[in-house]
């Protein structure tokens, strides 16, 4: 029925565009027949921060990748040696957009067949105060770290179903659960998030597809060079995004033999 729904929605848009050639927005997946077999893990918002140090990781680990964002993962392929860069696969495509993520997913599915893993991770945020904060970017930020998540979880189940279950790991944010001052909408979509993720959990869990909500605390990342006024948070105090990742990869590969249903990482020092 996937294949199916999906094939008439894609030859749907090549109508509707008057092409016989649709130019589709994933970039060309030119390495399919070395990812068919072994397993196969989507992450969203790869292009830098957590996403990209994940996604090293896991390749390292044998793992094949297919990175989903706006803008390619130019530091994850940088330096890769030619024997791993073949496990690291990028689509374009941003997430607010489910007529793109369906396209995504398409492909995927044409190409693998399957997926084992999903990685929701995509996720923008500022530092503003409320009566600050304009509808754009409340209107953003929801839709990517909580809309853009809802639509490639309900693009990848099927793909997960078919690989017999699956692991899908949501990155919410100690903002989830903790008050931080100036990021009221960042939160609510992180709340939210975390929300969807443990009602997914006990949906999903009878079929076989794990959740795993991961709630990290401040990691030094690009996040912070794009998120407004956070001139009193402190980088060299905050996590390695390389260590956050680490710790992500060993809940991934653990999978299935240990389910991770919920992970809170932190500073040592606290939340900053």
């Amino acid at each position: 029925m996937f294949a199916t729904n999906f094939e008439r929605f894609y030859r749907l848009r090549e109508l509707l565009r008057g092409k016989e050639d649709l130019p589709m927005s994933p970039r060309a997946i030119s390495n399919a027949s070395k990812l068919s077999s072994g397993r196969i893990a989507v992450i969203t918002g790869v292009s830098r921060g957590l996403g990209c140090a994940l996604a090293v990781e896991l390749v390292q680990k044998g793992i094949a990748v297919v990175g989903v964002a706006r803008t390619p993962p130019e530091k994850a392929l940088a330096g890769f040696p030619s024997s791993r860069k073949a496990l690291l696969e990028y689509c374009q495509c941003d997430v607010r957009d489910s007529l793109a993520v369906s396209e995504v997913f398409y492909r995927i599915e044409e190409k693998f067949g399957k997926i084992d893993v999903l990685v929701n991770n995509a996720g923008v945020g500022e530092f503003r105060s409320v009566d600050s904060t304009t509808e754009d970017l409340w209107r953003r930020t929801l839709e990517t770290n909580l809309t853009g998540a809802f639509f490639c979880t309900r693009a990848a189940l099927p793909l997960l179903r078919k690989a017999g279950g699956g692991l899908i790991v949501n990155v919410t944010s100690v903002a989830a659960v903790q008050g931080i001052k100036g990021l009221s909408a960042y939160s609510a979509s992180k709340a939210g998030l975390l929300a969807f993720g443990r009602a997914l959990a006990e949906e999903l869990r009878p079929h076989n597809i794990h959740v795993c909500n991961v709630l990290p605390g401040a990691i030094a990342t690009e996040f912070w060079e794009h998120a407004g006024d956070a001139s009193g948070w402190d980088r060299s105090k905050m996590m390695k995004v390389r260590d956050a990742a680490r710790i992500l990869v060993e809940v991934i590969c653990a999978y299935p033999r240990v389910v991770t249903e919920e992970i809170r990482l932190m500073p040592c020092i606290g939340l900053l």
